[in-house]
């Protein structure tokens, strides 16, 4: 791989040479919260994807069997009170902490690379954020899933929007409203879970199988497939079709798309198609 892989103090990064780059959310002992550190590690390595075509899929995990407790709160009280003790306005640097959040959960909303969610333990705010922007989200019988931030004294207002776009308007005002915790069948019947596992061993069967899943697609069509979707909501129908209409042209012209298309005359396998251990 050519992709350097960055030192990281909160994430481990694994390369699978098949594709597969496992991120790890690993502050274990406060539950994988989120810092600033992190959260600039984890922007730093979605930025430098788009740049890395041997990286075709992304997947979030949280080590010690929990996905993430949501922001590192300890640590935003106390830069504001190092801001308002230095006589600096607690009101700017909070915005850029709030802003920041909104700001990472964009990025990988927007990554061209297939995004999987792994769902393991508490699944809150910022967490529950980025399980939101993932592409396909696989839940453990374990997670549990919240929007605490009202039974705090403040709003998820960087985080709702996401949520409300995955499983509707209704129920995300529901989950932001109540801080209502959610266990996995119910994430998964509002459809925030793409899919259930029973136990751990089921999990690595779903993770297993839906990595071999996208191992068969083609990366590029998928960058294209994904920011078409993500236009959808923008755009109104017509012009949406007529733009993606033009991409779908440009897919099926390009080498791979005829490779592709030769692959299913011939009934062979396109280049592009792995699996897992092979």
């Amino acid at each position: 791989m050519k992709m350097q892989l960055p030192k990281t103090r909160h994430i481990e990064i694994v390369f699978d040479p098949q594709g597969i780059l496992h991120v790890t959310l690993a502050r274990v002992e406060i539950h994988n919260a989120f810092n600033q550190v992190m959260m600039d590690e984890i922007s730093s390595l979605i930025l430098a994807l788009a740049e890395e075509p041997d990286v075709r899929v992304v997947v979030f995990r949280g080590k010690g069997g929990v996905f993430s407790a949501g922001s590192d709160l300890t640590e935003i009280v106390a830069s504001m009170e190092s801001a308002v003790g230095e006589g600096h306005d607690a009101d700017d640097l909070l915005y850029r902490v709030t802003r920041g959040t909104g700001d990472l959960l964009e990025l990988i909303d927007k990554c061209p690379k297939l995004v999987i969610s792994i769902l393991e333990g508490s699944v809150l705010g910022t967490g529950l954020g980025i399980a939101a922007v993932s592409d396909v989200v696989l839940a453990d019988q374990s997670a549990v899933l919240a929007l605490p931030e009202v039974t705090l004294g403040f709003s998820p207002s960087q985080i709702s929007p996401f949520v409300a776009r995955r499983i509707g308007f209704s129920s995300a005002r529901m989950l932001a409203l109540t801080a209502a915790r959610i266990n996995a069948v119910e994430a998964y019947r509002l459809g925030f879970a793409d899919y259930l596992a029973a136990d751990s061993e089921e999990l690595e069967e779903l993770v297993n199988r839906t990595l071999n899943s996208v191992l068969a697609c083609e990366p590029v069509a998928v960058a294209h497939t994904k920011a078409l979707m993500g236009k959808l909501e923008l755009l109104d129908l017509g012009p949406y079709l007529d733009s993606a209409a033009q991409v779908g042209v440009s897919d099926l012209c390009s080498d791979t798309g005829r490779q592709g298309l030769n692959a299913y005359i011939t009934r062979t396998n396109p280049p592009w198609r792995r699996r897992m251990g092979a």
